[in-house]
């Protein structure tokens, strides 16, 4: 049952990632920290005092009292998802064991990830099944939902892969040369078409380590098939090598990381609290801005994974977080596998190396789909013997390993069918049938009564055919699941303005804007109520804070210009919508 838990976990971990845009909604984390800790449990342990696991409880300590002050403590329904996920995954490595192979492990990931490598190169030539489409608007997402964590996910499991083959006498995966060099070119097309250039760095560096070593004719293929690649790719899709050329992401890369490095100047020994570098970055961008700063960019995370842990957990869970690493490295260095199996070992190795690499210009070690499988094999490497059991708990351990399978294949299928329901919706309402829509988004959350999109999105469709208060009903239901976000305020302020309740609309926006203080329509909408009931030098300063966030807000434009007229200042209002006054 042990090997049964396993296999659920690397071949469903990736599947309960379906839904889009998962990475933004807490609430489907839920759903996978109930999969991590039913797997912990199937594995048997409740802990591993090995040396890669020592420091856990530490760990676990500092970034849950974290997440209790700051500004995490406002939205402990957010925060919490995200102090569990960079707890659990270690706890599941730290209770491996009994009986489950680390090898078979790797060969099931291995396996497990080449399927979902060739679904990512089905979605590149253009048929979706299933339309998964991909909200990031480039390269491909699979079934996980994002090309950036697909290619951090593909990362340990292409370096498995091509340890296997360039291994003699490995018995990683399978024993025919053929397939293996399938398996490899699959995995490193899929990482290729993601786009993901921090997941093509850290192959290329996981690359680079196990080739060191390999004879000159597998290097020699191996330099052969990368180029092909390349440019297989680019005749597919020239934008794609254009994009890597472009210096609009180090743009928004060095702009991210001087942002966060301000509020770890504010914050440097305990940090702003686990779970709390989004609206910290937001508040601290603002600031920017308000300093004459023009740049703007929405990030939910550092993409660098110590700035990140800087930001939240400060020097101390910085510190913590290094000692686990280290912790790991040594596991990993004097792990039996030297010896017993040097593919996996070499593999492993190279593959931890990858997702560091990655961890320079990305985010896998907070993200389960890339550092849940590293940690795991990890753990499993430790070489821990299975303890000997009493027989009735071994039958209790029976019955509650089978209850988690049966959870395990919950998880996608609830998934999927929620899934369907968000794409049926909004195909509907693009096709202007909002009524049909909101119908298809309720049949969902018949299921998936804790999805925070179902009612968010049922409440866009009833605004569009002008039912507001089945509107209000369900922004409201949606709030009450996921009150931290502020695009649920902002709609909540749209529909009670439609609706007449002005004072409560106001609230929503000044309410939408401490969570965003960079939301250039919620502070036009704003500057309108002030507008109305005659706060009008509020007003004026509202208006101007929206076109200073976006001065193409043509709305706010015209907006500012009236608010000055009725402050008898025609003059400024016709240098505003001529363009000629600064505002």
């Amino acid at each position: 049952m042990g090997k049964l838990a396993v296999l659920g976990l690397v071949t469903l971990l990736p599947l309960a990632y379906w839904t889009p845009f998962h990475d933004c909604f807490p609430l489907s984390k839920w759903l996978i920290l109930l999969t991590l800790g039913m797997v912990a449990v199937a594995l048997g342990r409740p802990f591993s005092w090995s040396p890669a696991f020592r420091w856990f409880p530490l760990w676990a300590v500092w970034i849950a009292v974290s997440a209790c002050w700051g500004a995490a403590a406002g939205s402990p329904w957010r925060a919490w998802p995200e102090v569990a996920l960079l707890i659990l995954p270690v706890w599941v490595a730290a209770s491996g064991g009994h009986g489950v192979d680390a090898r078979r492990a790797a060969g099931l990931l291995v396996a497990v990830s080449s399927l979902i490598a060739a679904f990512g190169l089905v979605q590149a030539t253009g048929w979706e099944l299933g339309t998964w489409i991909s909200p990031f608007h480039k390269g491909v997402a699979s079934t996980i939902g994002n090309p950036d964590l697909l290619g951090g996910f593909l990362i340990l499991p292409f370096a498995l892969a091509l340890a296997a083959l360039i291994t003699r006498n490995s018995r990683l995966e399978t024993r025919s040369s053929v397939i293996r060099i399938v398996v490899v070119t699959v995995l490193g097309g899929a990482l290729l078409a993601t786009e993901a250039r921090a997941a093509w760095l850290a192959a290329v560096a996981a690359g680079v380590v196990l080739l060191t070593h390999a004879p000159r004719r597998i290097v020699k293929l191996a330099g052969g098939t990368v180029v092909g690649a390349v440019a297989l790719l680019y005749m597919a899709n020239p934008a794609s090598l254009d994009n890597l050329l472009s210096p609009s992401a180090l743009k928004e890369r060095v702009w991210t990381w001087k942002i966060a490095a301000r509020a770890v100047r504010e914050a440097p020994l305990a940090g702003w609290g686990a779970g709390s570098f989004r609206t910290v970055y937001l508040e601290h961008q603002t600031r920017a801005r308000d300093r004459g700063e023009e740049f703007f960019h929405y990030t939910e995370y550092a993409h660098l994974e110590a700035l990140h842990f800087l930001t939240e957990l400060g020097m101390i869970g910085l510190g913590l977080w290094l000692w686990g690493l280290a912790a790991a490295f040594v596991l990993w260095r004097t792990s039996g596998l030297r010896m017993h199996d040097p593919a996996l070992w070499r593999g492993l190795g190279a593959g931890g190396l990858g997702v560091l690499m990655n961890s320079l210009l990305s985010f896998p070690f907070h993200i389960p789909p890339t550092v849940v499988p590293l940690w795991l094999l990890l753990g499993l490497s430790s070489g821990v013997v299975p303890t000997t059991r009493h027989p009735r708990r071994k039958t209790r351990n029976v019955l509650v390993r089978l209850a988690v399978v049966a959870v395990l294949l919950a998880v996608p299928f609830r998934l999927a069918y929620v899934s369907a329901a968000l794409r049926d919706g909004q195909a509907l309402a693009r096709a202007g049938r909002h009524r049909d829509a909101g119908v298809r988004y309720e049949a969902g959350m018949k299921l998936a009564v804790g999805d925070v999109r179902l009612p968010w999105y049922a409440a866009v469709a009833a605004r569009q055919r002008g039912t507001l208060e089945s509107a209000l009903q369900w922004v409201e239901r949606s709030l009450v699941l996921e009150p931290g976000l502020y695009e649920l305020r902002y709609l909540h302020g749209m529909i009670l303005k439609a609706m007449g309740h002005a004072l409560k609309a106001e609230a929503a926006y000044r309410e939408a804007l401490r969570i965003h203080p960079g939301h250039a329509l919620a502070w036009n909408n704003l500057g309108n109520l002030l507008g109305q009931r005659g706060a009008l030098e509020e007003a004026e300063a509202a208006q101007r804070r929206a076109l200073t966030l976006n001065p193409a807000l043509n709305e706010a434009r015209q907006n500012l210009a009236v608010t000055l007229m009725l402050l008898n200042r025609s003059d400024e209002a016709r240098g505003i919508l001529e363009g000629r006054d600064k505002y």
